[in-house]
């Protein structure tokens, strides 16, 4: 394999977006209360069951399936009308509180896919032709380029996508007094989400805080980037030193990657796979990955909401974390990479500001903060033979947000609509030896769709500032028969200029949207049917295939852009 071949699949491989889409209507929890025999102990016990019927809306572009870097995951359901889940899954939440004061959560979830049950990868059942992988390469069967070893799924692809389960919250809680202040404190898996970012989470204050389950987050479009957070064991503390302002702190016990869907399954971003044993393009093994230590990780805040400010309220946060969003970098030999691996950076010191406020009948939120030795976007270069980080530098980040009621019109009863705009900028990228890693417009890492240098943001390189955007419209009907309500959720999220040049970030025309129709029914069970929706850009360089060729070259997760499906969600509480 050589430099080209090599920047080629990793391309598709080291760029992380966020999926953090608008709220739709959920169903709300009802929670069973057990009688323990104690007045003074209150235990809630409340249980959610998700059934996700999901079929395929487009067949395999070969545009997208003919690449060898994504016939894995396009093949996996090949057909349009193919049904790509048939999930039902158990969330459930168990909470003791010891006279209001102190007490336990503990929840968890479990699930089975009957779509997953065949653990087969699938393949184009067509020839790579000779020199699409590089000068001198053979023609091959895809299936010789499989990403999991024998063609079958590793024990975390099964795991996560037929059958499996796992812990969330485990945590303890209390209250003190210390002098005239309470203390609240909490200590074990909880997630904590400072700043008040609505679908750019990545890009905001609460960055750092946890990792994100962007399995989750692409396979259930309409998901509040909140909810997208994995617990992270941690001890917590916040004081209340006056009515108008609060301290409060974290200290982390734990490190926590990035969930990322894996190569093979339907919404995998790629045929890579980030868990378990894996080959890229059949032939680089992946080596362990360079993780952060589990403890040292911290964060602090201070929130302020004087009488004067009419409700408003400031927020100031600092953050020393490490970043759970990876690079995806190269051992090289020569001109050809031994492994990949996976790498997660550190020590990257975050401060931010937010401000919540009402101006009439608006809801608004705003975030600033700043980013030192931050991960930047990065593409494996031989001139760094054991790349164990990637690029890094400074970034600037501005979010602003804002919540509209929607009043009684001719065309619905009420609703809500949200829009959210957030820039990025590059500062300054470190000249600490990994500079040529920068995915960067201008840069050795920006490289174009031949894999030579000279690449441009149409190629997905990082330019120097970008703006993204995230709206979500709701409009309800209430009672349209006795007990229920019906709403249409309509949401996306989109780059509108410029590529982001930190790890997990947006594309300037990557869209990631969603329109469904929802309904409630005596708000203990609800319906929703939608079609959810992935688009990229990409640049007109096509490379051979038995079909007229593919994809070179884009910005974004063109490999998504011909998975859009049709998705049916039942839930019911108890």
């Amino acid at each position: 394999m050589n430099r080209t071949q090599g920047t080629k699949f990793v391309r598709t491989r080291h760029r992380l977006s966020y999926i953090a889409l608008a709220c739709t209507a959920a169903t709300p929890a009802l929670a069973i209360e057990v009688d323990v025999g104690n007045p003074d102990v209150v235990v809630h016990w409340d249980n959610t069951i998700t059934y996700n019927l999901g079929v395929r809306a487009q067949g395999v572009s070969h545009l997208v399936g003919d690449s060898p870097s994504y016939d894995e995951s396009d093949y996996k359901f090949s057909k349009r009308g193919d049904i790509v889940t048939n999930k039902l899954s158990l969330v459930s939440e168990f909470d003791a509180i010891y006279k209001e004061n102190f007490g336990l959560r503990l929840s968890g979830s479990g699930w089975k896919d009957l779509a997953y049950d065949n653990n087969d990868v699938r393949y184009n059942p067509d020839t790579v032709p000779a020199g699409n992988l590089g000068s001198g390469s053979p023609a091959l069967p895809y299936s010789a380029l499989s990403s999991y070893p024998g063609g079958k799924y590793s024990d975390y692809t099964k795991k996560y996508y037929e059958q499996g389960g796992q812990l969330l919250d485990a945590f303890g809680f209390g209250k003190v007094m210390v002098g005239d202040s309470p203390v609240y404190l909490k200590i074990g898996r909880v997630t904590e989400y400072w700043g008040n970012s609505l679908f750019n989470g990545t890009q905001g204050i609460s960055y750092g805080q946890g990792a994100v389950d962007l399995q989750k987050g692409f396979s259930t479009p309409g998901t509040q980037f909140k909810e997208l957070l994995i617990p992270r064991s941690q001890l917590n503390a916040t004081v209340q030193l006056t009515p108008d302002l609060s301290l409060g702190g974290q200290y982390f016990l734990q490190f926590k990657p990035y969930q990322i869907p894996e190569g093979g399954t339907y919404l995998g971003w790629s045929d890579a796979t980030f868990n378990g044993p894996s080959l890229l393009q059949g032939s680089v093994p992946r080596a362990s990955s360079v993780m952060p230590k589990n403890t040292g990780d911290f964060g602090l805040k201070a929130q302020w909401r004087p009488e004067s400010f009419d409700g408003a309220e400031l927020g100031f946060y600092y953050r020393r974390t490490s970043e759970g969003a990876p690079w995806v970098l190269f051992n090289w030999n020569g001109f050809t990479p031994d492994s990949y691996k996976l790498a997660y950076n550190k020590k990257m010191d975050m401060l931010g500001m937010s401000l919540d406020a009402k101006f009439g009948g608006l809801a608004t939120g705003f975030e600033v903060s700043f980013r030192h030795n931050t991960g930047l976007n990065s593409t494996p270069n031989p001139a760094v033979a054991n790349e164990t980080q990637g690029a890094k530098g400074d970034s600037l980040h501005v979010i602003a947000n804002a919540f509209v009621p929607m009043s009684r019109s001719p065309l619905w009863d009420t609703g809500t609509a949200l829009v959210e705009v957030a820039y990025t900028q590059v500062l300054k990228v470190a000249q600490d030896g990994n500079q040529s890693l920068y995915n960067g417009v201008g840069y050795a890492g920006c490289t174009n769709a031949a894999g030579t240098g000279g690449g441009g943001a149409s190629n997905g390189c990082s330019t120097r500032s970008a703006v993204s955007v995230g709206f979500s419209v709701e409009p309800q009907w209430l009672q349209v028969m006795p007990g229920v309500d019906l709403s249409m959720p309509i949401s996306d999220t989109f780059g509108l200029n410029g590529n982001g040049g930190t790890l997990a970030t947006n594309f300037q025309g990557m869209h990631v949207f969603s329109v469904g129709l929802s309904a409630t029914a005596y708000a203990t069970q609800s319906f929703k049917l939608a079609y959810n929706g992935y688009h990229s850009k990409t640049t007109g360089d096509r490379l051979p295939s038995a079909n007229g060729g593919y994809y070179a070259s884009g910005a974004g997760l063109y490999g998504l852009n011909d998975r859009g499906w049709v998705s049916f969600t039942y839930q019911t509480s108890f």
